[in-house]
């Protein structure tokens, strides 16, 4: 059993790496411990952050190319979109002239980020367009 201590410590280092590595990237990492602090180990299910960042960067890549598709590839790998690969996904499907997947795209967007008013805009001139 671990002592009080220790289970402070351990408390301790999990909020400091959930703060700077793994909150960033939205990654939850185990903290597990032998009772020292020699016996670190994590373990990842989702996405590291550098990983969402390449796929972030290579998605605009394809956007600034009007490679539509190539980006809806990359911002499709991204296991937990934000509001802003949310944003772009809409913005791709529009140019290819898919308004529903826009529309999706957009409603995930808004329910992300209350506050992109951008999102708001875009989605009602997707539904002008589609006459709702």
């Amino acid at each position: 059993m671990k002592s009080r201590v220790t289970h402070a410590i351990a408390m301790r280092v999990r909020a400091t790496l959930a703060g700077t590595v793994c909150g960033a990237a939205g990654t939850e990492a185990e903290l597990v411990t032998d009772g020292t602090l020699s016996g670190l180990s994590f373990r990842s299910n989702r996405m590291l952050y550098t990983e969402l960042l390449q796929l972030w960067d290579e998605s605009v890549q394809a956007v600034d190319a009007k490679d539509w598709q190539g980006a809806l590839k990359k911002l499709k790998q991204i296991s937990e979109p934000n509001s802003r690969t949310l944003f772009n996904t809409a913005s791709a499907h529009l140019a290819l002239g898919q308004l529903d997947l826009a529309m999706k795209a957009l409603d995930l967007t808004i329910v992300k980020d209350e506050r992109l008013a951008v999102g708001f805009f875009q989605r009602a001139a997707v539904m002008m367009q589609v006459e709702r």
